[in-house]
C-alpha cells in the first residue's frame, strides 16, 4: 500500500513541469572600436559545454561546435555585418555565427565562460519576461496543488 503511494506521488510531481532556473545576463563587448555593442546569454550552461568552449584545441578544429554551444546560449544581440545591417537573433541558429567576425567570436566564448559567475552574483542580469514570470508562477501554484492532494 504504501508503495502505491509513494509511485502515486512521484507520478503526481512528473506532472509538473520543472525546468533549471535560468536568468539573462547582458555584457557588453569590451574589445576595441565595439563600444555600445552588447549580447545576451542565458546562464544555465550545462558543465559539459563550458569545458568544450574552454578547450583551447576546439577553437582550431571544429568551429561548427563553437557555433553549436554558442547558440544554445546566446539569446540577442545588437551586433551588425561589414556593411551595417543587423544580424538576426542567434538562438538556436548556429549559422548565424558564421557572419560574425573571428574577434566578436573569440570574445562571445571567452564571454560565455563568464555568464554563469555573474548570475550568481547579479551583475548584468536583466530582469525576467512576462512570459517567464507567468510559468513560474503556474508553476508553482501546480507545486500547491499537489501538496494539498497529499494532505
Amino acid at each position: 500500500m504504501a508503495k502505491r503511494k509513494i509511485q502515486q506521488k512521484a507520478a503526481k510531481e512528473l506532472k509538473v513541469r520543472r525546468t533549471l532556473p535560468c536568468n539573462r545576463v547582458r555584457m557588453d563587448v569590451d574589445l576595441p572600436k565595439f563600444e555600445g555593442w552588447w549580447a545576451r546569454f542565458r546562464d544555465d550552461i550545462l558543465a559539459g559545454d563550458l569545458e568544450a568552449i574552454q578547450d583551447t584545441n576546439i577553437w582550431i578544429t571544429s568551429w561548427g561546435t563553437i557555433r553549436e554551444i554558442l547558440a544554445r546560449y546566446v539569446e540577442n544581440w545588437n551586433f551588425v555585418d561589414r556593411s551595417g545591417k543587423p544580424l538576426p537573433c542567434p538562438f538556436g541558429k548556429p549559422e548565424v555565427f558564421k557572419q560574425v567576425s573571428t574577434p566578436l567570436l573569440y570574445w562571445l566564448g571567452t564571454a560565455l565562460v563568464e555568464v554563469p559567475t555573474r548570475g550568481l552574483t547579479g551583475e548584468g542580469v536583466e530582469p525576467e519576461t512576462e512570459e517567464e514570470l507567468e510559468a513560474s508562477e503556474t508553476e508553482a501554484t501546480d507545486l500547491e496543488a499537489l501538496e494539498k492532494e497529499d494532505e
